[in-house]
């Protein structure tokens, strides 16, 4: 049965409101990507017994999504057939404007000379493990004439993928030739956990971020998966204001691990 669930994505409005104020506003998507059902067709195995274990997955994140692992463990006395997903999980892809791809992943677990006990839980677990990114919507920054610069005021904008989310602070106007905050903060919102060692984040324009490493940097991560940090932007004018969308786009790892229970009777 073909599970691929097709919608309109619904527009997403963010104000820009004026620039000698405080802004305030946010993006969610769905949940990344997302095992909608962990189930077994047997919750209890006597011996010689087997049940087919499924994992359904969809995946909402815009961004590319590669998948390292899918697999089983805490899986005790069951011994675990091999796997078989569909499509496979190189072929999965990413969201597009009215497409949510999905994917069906099934293995068999069968007892096989049970002993030592009567009977006892195995908490099986599915470990997926996968990197993405979270690109931000554009941010207005407004950047004027240091002599047209009465007050300056903060644009704030967070956004989620369902597994990290990043709050984005920085100042408008910002005068030619002085160097505005652009704040990045990025903590892990999701299920899981964050397997890499460290965020690695694109920015654009390059002209405005031309002091953030190249356009790429690398931030480690402190305890909670959490980062926080702050990139000089700046930008050469003629007199005449000027306006940039600024953008951020954050590649991590990540790994989630879902859980169900069979009972293993050795009678």
């Amino acid at each position: 049965m073909d599970r691929r669930v097709f919608f309109i994505l619904s527009a997403v409005v963010i104000a820009s409101g004026c620039a000698h104020g405080d802004i305030a506003g946010s993006t969610v998507s769905d949940d990344g990507l997302v095992v909608e059902e962990f189930t077994t067709s047997d919750s209890e195995l006597h011996e010689g017994q087997s049940a087919v274990i499924e994992a359904y997955i969809r995946n909402y994140n815009d961004e590319e999504t590669e998948i390292h692992d899918i697999s089983l463990f805490n899986t005790g006395d069951l011994e675990v057939g091999e796997r078989s997903c569909s499509p496979s999980p190189e072929e999965l892809g990413h969201r597009t404007r009215d497409l949510v791809p999905d994917m069906e992943c099934s293995w068999t677990v069968e007892t096989e000379g049970l002993e030592g006990f009567e009977s006892k839980n195995i908490p099986v677990s599915l470990n997926l493990e996968y990197s993405t990114a979270l690109r931000s919507e554009p941010v207005v920054v407004h950047f004027r004439p240091l002599e047209d610069v009465e007050r300056t005021g903060t644009v704030e904008r967070s956004f989620s993928n369902g597994d990290i989310t990043k709050t984005i602070s920085t100042e408008s106007p910002v005068a030619y030739g002085q160097d505005g905050n652009f704040d990045i903060a990025v903590q892990n919102s999701g299920s899981g956990s964050v397997k890499s060692e460290s965020y690695r984040f694109d920015y654009s324009p390059s002209e405005v971020f031309d002091q953030c490493e190249e356009e790429q940097s690398e931030v480690d991560l402190v305890i909670g998966s959490e980062v926080d940090f702050s990139c000089p932007i700046s930008l050469d004018g003629d007199g005449t204001q000027t306006t940039r969308n600024l953008q951020t786009t954050t590649h991590y790892k990540y790994a989630k691990q879902p859980s169900l229970n069979i009972r293993v009777v050795n009678q």
